[in-house]
């Protein structure tokens, strides 16, 4: 019996010490914003990737998550199209249109030194100005990744500010469909 509670006591000693380690609030940086292109089977998606080039291990913020995981929306990026030299920029978004139910923050987080990347078809980014999808065609894309605090939904948050990163990131022009890479 003595021994089963100084085990008891141990383990929560444990749990205590970790809960309260020492704690990092530092701004983190060293996040970049890389776009590709990929091509296969008649399908043309973008390559999203933030990599994390710090020390420090980071939490970002990509969009909203809806209905307890049921859905998510890049909603943090936008992407510019440029159909040509003299043409003006158009802009384009990930999301879905409106969706009722519980929002949330879809956050990642990044370990330092690391990365995340997913994929998005091309279609699945819609004008800003008509809601039109964008089609597979030539012209220039950049992407950017934009947080603020606080961001929507923020009462109900379950990202804490800890390592969070904020600010501004931009891709470098990428020619689609020259510079997309086939499978």
């Amino acid at each position: 019996m003595r021994i089963g509670l100084m085990r008891l006591a141990s383990a929560f000693m444990g749990l205590f010490l970790w809960g309260t380690g020492t704690l990092s609030y530092s701004e983190p940086s060293g996040v970049e914003l890389l776009l590709q292109c990929e091509a296969a089977a008649g399908t043309t998606q973008f390559r999203i990737t933030l990599r994390n080039t710090g020390p420090t291990n980071t939490q970002i913020v990509l969009g909203i998550n809806f209905g307890n995981g049921a859905r998510y929306d890049a909603d943090s990026f936008v992407l510019d199209v440029k159909r040509d030299d003299n043409s003006a920029i158009e802009r384009y978004h990930p999301g879905h249109g409106q969706m009722n139910g519980q929002a949330r923050p879809w956050f990642v987080q990044v370990p330092a030194m690391s990365a995340f990347s997913f994929l998005l078809p091309i279609n699945g980014f819609h004008s800003l100005a008509g809601g039109e999808s964008l089609k597979a065609g030539g012209y220039a894309v950049r992407l950017h990744w934009a947080s603020t605090k606080p961001w929507f939904g923020r009462e109900t948050a379950t990202v804490n500010d800890r390592n969070l990163f904020t600010g501004e990131l931009t891709t470098e022009w990428l020619r689609v469909p020259d510079q997309c890479q086939a499978d």
